[in-house]
C-alpha cells in the first residue's frame, strides 16, 4: 500500500490500516515493511521512501494484529498523527488464512478524530476522493501488481534519443477502470505513486570504433523527484527536484534539469542489455524522462 494523507483537522488523529475477515477460520498477518511515518518535510520523506522501494531498505516492524479472527477486523499498524502533520509511505506485509479455504477481506485506510479510537470498529463505505488546487484528483485504487515494466533501445552514434517513463499512454496500466473496486476509485495512477518501474536498456554500438553512452534522468512535469538504481552497479541514488526547462524567475526556487545515471562504454560492435529501476516520490510530480547520447 502507498498512503498518503495530510492531518489538517486541527488536532491529532489516529490512522490506521485495517483488514476486515470475511471467513470462517482465522488470518494471520506477518512479514511487515514498512516506511509509513508521520512527518513535516513531505518531499524529503517521498524521496527516502522511494528509494527503500527500489533499494528493497524497508524497515522490518511488528504488526499491530498478528491474528485477525474468522469474521472480525484486525489492524495491520497505527500511527498518531499530529496536527498539519502527513501520514504517509509505503507498507508491505502478507495474509495467510490458517486453512485452505478461499481468502476473502477488505483492506481499509482509515483514520479516526480521537487518538484513542477502536480502528477495528469502522466498516465505513469509502469517502469521496478529495479534489485539490486545479481541480487535481489524487489517485486512489486497487490493482494486482505493484511494478511495471518497459523496454528501451539506444544505438551508439545516433545523437540525441529519448524515453518517457510514466507517459499516460502506453505505460498507463493503474488506471480507474482497472480497479478492483472501479466505483470508488478516483483518477488514474499514471505517475505509478507506490510502484517500481522497471526499464530495460538495450544498447548496441555498431560503429567500428569505441563509444560512450551517457543515460540521464530529466523531469517532464516539474518538479519530477524519486530514486533511480542501475543494474551496472546496483546503487540506489536519490533523485533530487528536477524540472526542465529550469525556472529562472528572481525568488522561485531553482530545480536542477537532470542527473546522470549511467556512463556506459562500448567497444566496436558490442552490444548489453541494462535494466534501470525508478520510483517516483511522494510530493512531487511523477512523469520522468530518460535521455541517451554519445560522446
Amino acid at each position: 500500500m502507498f498512503v498518503w494523507h495530510l492531518n489538517q483537522m486541527g488536532a491529532s488523529i489516529k490512522y490506521g490500516i485495517t483488514i476486515g475477515n470475511n471467513n470462517t477460520s482465522a488470518y494471520s498477518i506477518h512479514n511487515v515493511k514498512s516506511t509509513i511515518a508521520p512527518v513535516t518535510g513531505f518531499v524529503e520523506h517521498g524521496r527516502c521512501t522511494a528509494a527503500a522501494l527500489v533499494g528493497d531498505t524497508l524497515d522490518s516492524i511488528s504488526p499491530t494484529d498478528t491474528t485477525v479472527p474468522a469474521g472480525k477486523l484486525g489492524v495491520v499498524k497505527e500511527w498518531i498523527v499530529p496536527n498539519n502533520q502527513l501520514i504517509g509511505g509505503i507498507i508491505e506485509f502478507t495474509v495467510t488464512n490458517t486453512t485452505s479455504t478461499a481468502m476473502s477481506y477488505r483492506l481499509r485506510s482509515v483514520a479516526a478524530s480521537s487518538t484513542t479510537a477502536n480502528l477495528r470498529l469502522n466498516q465505513n463505505p469509502v469517502v469521496i476522493s478529495h479534489t485539490g488546487d486545479n481541480n487535481s484528483i489524487h489517485p486512489r485504487g486497487s490493482w494486482d501488481f505493484a511494478a511495471i515494466a518497459s523496454s528501451v533501445s539506444y544505438s551508439a552514434g545516433s545523437g540525441w534519443k529519448y524515453y518517457n517513463m510514466s507517459n499516460g499512454t502506453s505505460d498507463n496500466l493503474m488506471t480507474k477502470e482497472t480497479s478492483y473496486d472501479s466505483a470508488n476509485a478516483a483518477a488514474s495512477n499514471k505517475g505509478h505513486y507506490g510502484t517500481k518501474y522497471t526499464l530495460t536498456v538495450n544498447l548496441s554500438n555498431p560503429t567500428t570504433a569505441a563509444k560512450t553512452i551517457n543515460i540521464y534522468m530529466g523531469s517532464r512535469v516539474k518538479p519530477y523527484g524519486g530514486a533511480v538504481k542501475w543494474s551496472g552497479n546496483n546503487v540506489t541514488y536519490k533523485v533530487p527536484s528536477l524540472a526542465s526547462p529550469p525556472d529562472k524567475e528572481e525568488g522561485k526556487t531553482q530545480y536542477q534539469e537532470g542527473v546522470l545515471i549511467a556512463e556506459v562504454k562500448l567497444a566496436a560492435g558490442q552490444s548489453l542489455t541494462r535494466t534501470i529501476t525508478a520510483a517516483s516520490a511522494g510530493g512531487l510530480s511523477t512523469p520522468a524522462l530518460i535521455a541517451f547520447q554519445t560522446i
